[in-house]
């Protein structure tokens, strides 16, 4: 009797510890795994990933204007503080703006492309997936004498599959059809077969503004941040062109049928339909008594489009064109920089031996100029994208996201599609 108690004990003792072990290791399971969690967002970020908060407010320009003017600050020192002050100038808006859902109307991205889709082109797709708030986003790609299977295009294809049309939709450039919907285009066939000098991807951007409203990003331009604070944000705005007092409109935002987009396009028609970003901030003092370059000429032509400054859009600009000697984050010296598969001297300047480490080990996607809103890196259509280099760093990390293997910036996972 007393054996068979003692033969009890032992086995029970033995499915005790069995269940606790099995408890333990479930627990330690559901806290190392690598698994996607069940919905988009997650709250520990794996060891080495900067993660985001969504941002819930709109920008407050002038504020941001004050820290990130380039004659009185630096470069880092603006994205210093785009990155760590988003409490301080992300700010409530005075009236409410469109929740981020499939009940609102999307955020309105658009980009125009000649030709066959690239992988340049893809990659700024790839970008707007990595970083935009999908449920309320969409990109248009207008497109003239491209592909005519996208699906079967062999960067762009599996895009088109898993994201079209829902988040970016192809859509055909038909010229006389957008330009013959507005009187305001009145004579512009005539206009163009006169002067061949009219630059098409410059007009075309103010046209699908000013018919659909959004925001214009040329080709070679990616997205590094949620633009929902700058897009809500009441303003009409472009940024400036490096250190000169111009416009480069390789970033622009316009509201349909809007004043400014429509004074631009009333004053580029009688100028022979030249919409080249040095002629805007002509346009709009157009009908004014200022004409120098003044401190009242600038409010004037701001009113209508904010001129935001370099380092929002553009962060190596002034440091490629010596106006500043910046030491960034990376500390890359020029435009062509982010395309070299070695490192560059002094591009991580806290590091005293680069020789002990291979570019992967140092660049990091989420590292890439944190505080900009966007990258621009300025035509270099051609350029390898060498899976050791900066933009194919950033190419890995967004097919891995696209993939659904990663985490974007914000902590999220891909949704299922």
């Amino acid at each position: 009797m007393g054996q068979n108690n003692l033969t009890n004990i032992i086995r029970n003792k033995y499915f005790i510890t069995v269940i606790v072990l099995i408890i333990v290791f479930d627990f330690l399971y559901t806290i190392f795994s690598d698994s996607p969690p069940s919905n988009d967002q997650f709250t520990v970020p794996p060891p080495g990933l900067f993660i985001r908060k969504r941002p819930n407010g709109i920008l407050d320009a002038d504020r941001v204007m004050k820290r990130c003017d380039m004659k009185f600050s630096l470069v880092e020192n603006c994205l210093e503080y785009l990155d760590k002050k988003e409490d301080d100038y992300i700010i409530e808006p005075p009236s409410p703006i469109p929740q981020c859902n499939e009940n609102e109307p999307p955020m309105l991205f658009h980009v125009f492309w000649r030709g066959m889709i690239t992988d340049k082109l893809t990659l700024q797709m790839k970008s707007f997936l990595y970083t935009q708030p999908l449920e309320c986003s969409k990109l248009y790609v207008w497109l003239q004498d491209s592909d005519t299977d996208i699906d079967l295009n062999p960067f762009a294809g599996k895009i088109y599959e898993k994201f079209s049309p829902k988040n970016i939709e192809f859509k055909k450039w038909d010229t006389k059809e957008q330009l013959d919907s507005d009187p305001l285009y009145k004579g512009w066939e005539n206009i163009m077969s006169r002067h061949s000098s009219v630059s098409f991807s410059d007009l075309v951007r103010f046209v699908v503004l000013n018919r659909y409203g959004g925001m214009y990003m040329d080709g070679d331009v990616l997205f590094l941040r949620d633009m929902r604070p700058l897009y809500h944000s009441g303003i009409d705005f472009s940024y400036k062109w490096s250190f000169k007092s111009e416009y480069n409109t390789a970033v622009l935002r316009l509201r349909a049928n809007g004043t400014t987009s429509r004074k631009i396009i009333s004053q580029a028609m009688l100028n022979k339909m030249n919409f080249h970003p040095f002629e805007i901030k002509n346009y709009l003092l157009a009908n004014t008594s200022v004409s120098l370059d003044t401190a009242t000429t600038k409010s004037i032509y701001n009113s209508h489009l904010y001129m935001f400054s370099v380092p929002l859009f553009d962060p190596l600009w002034l440091k490629n064109d010596h106006r500043q000697k910046n030491n960034l984050r990376p500390n890359l010296r020029g435009m062509d920089d982010v395309w070299d598969p070695k490192f560059i001297p002094g591009e991580f300047p806290n590091i005293d031996n680069l020789n002990d480490y291979s570019p992967l080990d140092l660049r990091k996607a989420d590292d890439f100029f944190r505080g900009a809103y966007a990258y621009h890196w300025h035509n270099n259509w051609a350029r390898e994208l060498i899976p050791t280099c900066w933009m194919g760093v950033i190419n890995t990390a967004y097919d891995a996201f696209i993939n659904g293997t990663q985490r974007n910036i914000y902590g999220e996972f891909i949704q299922s599609y």
